[in-house]
């Protein structure tokens, strides 16, 4: 099977440049094992802009061996927000290792802005592979040269289970039979997370549907660096984890006196036996406008589609956000270019009619081969809302679920 699967690297807000110093993102770490992966070629991208006198290189860096994996140069005059790929592949270290965005210092702060970053894993003739869901998403056009507890997706001084803001949260539908047959340990749930001192941040994955808390999910730390967190890993029939039910991540203190700040929430799941695998690719984090608000396009997520690299892919466009406006709200565009926007054409939108946070699908969507794919927003006469939207493309071999029996007789 042929795959390109997408590893988010900022979930937060995007990151940006200081003229103090060289910056390496804590709030960005993401963990790669290339064991999980077979027929694999790695590349790093970014979306950016660089407003400085000269040009400046983004670091891929690998935080576990202390050396740079990547790195994407970035000319000065890159004004409009453009999407960028490293010229050539990379080959990770062996093992389970830690990535961070490096940016260097600049003239002045804010010169340097990386609004997105992936490592992208683009697999031939593959027989096991590894896939993101991200649960949680920061605004996607900010971007700030802060890190840790200054600088985070949500925070919460309560002792119980909850989120600070809803908004950054999306609901993901577990769906049965997009996956072949998954292993003992397919699944664990990340996240990075920082705490106040003397307190500890806790994060898990819990059922929107029935509102049951995944206790085997849960991860914490008392950590005021933002710190990588993973919970072992879950069976698919682990108690509560049901096929059809919706879930998100939810985060709490140990002490109301103290904040658990959270970074990235993400659930990962491993297949093995490749024959059916679901991918989730983000196309926005979250934007809201406000009621009259003008209308807008916004390519800070941009994302290129390549029918090559997937076998037999049938692609849908999921959000979850709000307005109570009946019209359509969200639109999914394409265009043939990585830094304009205008001109781009719609794909396909949805109507919320609701001021409630809700969770939407598309029908099958046909993406040009070589265009990349950016959000829009009309204006409206209520607050229009998207927490984030997702490329969902699931690729199915033509053997998949198909007994072969061979004839032995002589």
């Amino acid at each position: 099977m042929n795959l390109e699967v997408p590893i988010e690297i900022i979930h937060g807000n995007g990151c940006a440049s200081q003229a103090a110093s060289d910056w390496t993102f804590a709030r960005t770490k993401t963990a790669l094992d290339p064991a999980n992966y077979d027929g694999a070629a790695y590349w790093f991208e970014i979306v950016t802009v660089n407003n400085d006198s000269v040009s400046h290189d983004i670091t891929l860096w690998d935080a576990t061996n202390g050396a740079a994996a990547s790195t994407i140069t970035v000319v000065n005059g890159t004004s409009g927000i453009t999407r960028k790929r490293a010229t050539a592949a990379f080959t990770p270290a062996a093992g389970n290792c830690t990535y961070e965005i490096l940016i260097p210092q600049t003239t002045a702060d804010d010169n340097v802005k990386v609004y997105t970053a992936r490592i992208i894993v683009i697999q031939t003739n593959a027989t096991k592979t590894r896939i993101q869901i991200p649960l949680a998403a920061g605004v996607d056009v900010q971007c700030s040269y802060l890190d840790n507890n200054a600088n985070y997706l949500d925070r919460r001084n309560t002792a119980s289970y909850g989120a600070g803001t809803s908004n950054y949260y999306r609901y993901h539908l577990k769906e049965a039979g997009v996956y072949a047959t998954l292993g003992a340990t397919a699944w664990n749930f990340e996240a990075v997370l920082s705490a106040d001192a003397g307190g500890t941040a806790y994060a898990e994955v819990q059922n929107y549907t029935d509102t049951t808390d995944i206790a085997e999910t849960a991860v914490s730390t008392t950590s005021a660096t933002a710190t990588l967190c993973a919970s072992a890993a879950f069976s698919d029939g682990l108690t509560g984890f049901h096929d059809g039910d919706v879930f998100h991540a939810r985060i709490k203190t140990s002490n109301a006196s103290y904040y658990a700040y959270l970074h990235a929430a993400c659930l990962y799941v491993t297949v093995t036996n490749l024959t059916k695998v679901q991918i989730f690719y983000r196309v926005s984090r979250r934007e809201s406008v406000t009621a009259g608000g003008a209308a807008a396009s916004y390519a800070a997520s941009r994302v290129l589609y390549t029918v090559a690299n997937y076998t037999s892919p049938t692609i849908y466009y999921e959000m979850t956000g709000y307005c109570l406006d009946a019209a359509d709200a969200w639109f999914l565009q394409e265009r043939n270019s990585d830094s304009l926007t205008s001109g781009a054409t719609d794909l396909v939108a949805h109507t919320w009619g609701t001021a409630t946070r809700d969770r939407w699908r598309s029908t099958a969507v046909t993406i040009t081969n070589g265009y990349k794919l950016i959000c829009r927003a009309p204006q409206m006469t209520a607050i229009n809302c998207i927490v984030s939207g997702f490329l969902v493309i699931n690729c199915e071999t033509q053997w998949a679920g198909i007994t072969i029996i061979r004839d032995v007789r002589a």
